[in-house]
């Protein structure tokens, strides 16, 4: 006896599978995508109609590795982006390094094409030239980064990088084709405008939309992971310190979120973020457990006081954070100390910090 699929369970499970490859997804896969949708000629369409609207996405900053390259063509850090490019050079020489940053690289207000050109002294078609270079670069740039993680245990796309400001973490973002905006179906508009199309268009206008639903869907879920994640360890990343960490699991942000805890986990699974001091983590490194915390707490005792006993770092901890750990975890916490710990946290650099790292 044969079990069919009925066409309505097929793409459901299509579906499924589409959402689940789209969270594991590098971020520089989901810009590429989502550049080839948007190039579709039914994507104008369906905007001309306001099926689909595009608004810019709350509070998205962005950030550059490689902000201070060489301006020269053929210049060490992006020829390949600079080649064949000798007017852009020219008009970015023109107008001074500081003002193209300024202008063009650094996050800031948000202006127009022609706002940009008056700030420079140039003409709108020269700041649509000069645009379009940023954004190739840009391209280039998550393309190199890319490149760099593909090493052994280095397999995290970086979603962005954390600055203190203020004394608050801030979050900017390296990809600015999927951070630049959300995409939104009006619902009513879309059932009236597939109505009309033929049976080929119809499909493909379907196909483009649910994908972009897929894309905003992990963009938000995303999103509201790394708001979750620089509240509860905003003050491990203002020093570095593991003892700053918090308990902060998948299981609590999917409840956070209204997710399953599936969906967080192949979220994090591949992503990474650039913390304040210039290391670059996996994301699911700042979602420890309480195990884990307690863990790095025995870690860091250890570390600063190595002739302490089992039963006097037991003690020490239980004043410390409140719990009473059992000499035997205390031993096994003791024996998994590993050499990564020392990626998460900040060195110390000065010898008053050697001396209050752990205080």
């Amino acid at each position: 006896m044969s079990c069919k699929t009925r066409p309505s369970q097929r793409a459901a499970l299509g579906g499924r599978l589409k959402w689940a490859l789209l969270l594991k997804a590098p971020e520089a896969e989901v810009a590429n995508r989502l550049i080839a949708l948007e190039q579709e000629p039914l994507f104008e369409r369906l905007v001309e109609a306001e099926v689909i609207s595009v608004t810019p996405f709350p509070a998205a900053r962005f950030a550059t590795r490689m902000v201070d390259f060489d301006l020269r063509a053929g210049g060490a850090d992006i020829g390949s982006v600079l080649e064949g490019n000798d007017a852009v050079v020219q008009l970015i020489a023109g107008m001074g390094r500081e003002r193209f940053q300024e202008i063009f690289l650094r996050d800031g207000p948000e202006m127009t094409d022609a706002q940009r050109a008056l700030r420079c002294g140039i003409s709108e078609a020269e700041e649509r030239c000069v645009r379009e270079f940023v954004d190739r670069f840009y391209i280039h740039a998550e393309f190199a980064a890319g490149q760099a993680l593909a090493v052994p245990g280095r397999t995290c796309s970086c979603v962005g990088g954390v600055a203190m400001e203020h004394g608050r973490p801030r979050l900017s973002f390296f990809n600015r084709d999927i951070w630049k905006g959300r995409y939104r179906i009006d619902a009513q508009r879309r059932e009236d405008v597939l109505g009309s199309l033929a049976a080929d268009e119809l499909h493909r206008a379907d196909c483009l939309l649910s994908e972009l639903e897929f894309v905003d869907r992990r963009k938000s879920t995303l999103y509201g992971v790394l708001e979750l994640i620089l509240a509860a360890q905003a003050a491990y990343l203002a020093t570095g310190d593991l003892a700053d960490r918090h308990p902060l699991t998948q299981c609590s942000v999917a409840l956070k979120l209204d997710v399953a805890p599936s969906v967080i986990n192949d979220l994090v699974s591949n992503q990474s973020i650039e913390l304040p001091w210039g290391v670059e983590v996996a994301l699911k490194e700042l979602l420890p457990s309480r195990k884990t915390v307690l863990r790095d707490h025995v870690y860091l005792l250890a570390r600063q006081h190595p002739t302490l006993s089992d039963n006097a770092l037991r003690g020490e901890i239980h004043r410390r954070r409140g719990v009473l750990l059992s000499r035997q975890s205390i031993w096994d916490y003791r024996n998994e100390i590993g050499a990564r710990r020392g990626v998460l946290a900040r060195e110390p650099k000065t010898e008053s910090e050697l001396t209050t790292v752990v205080s």
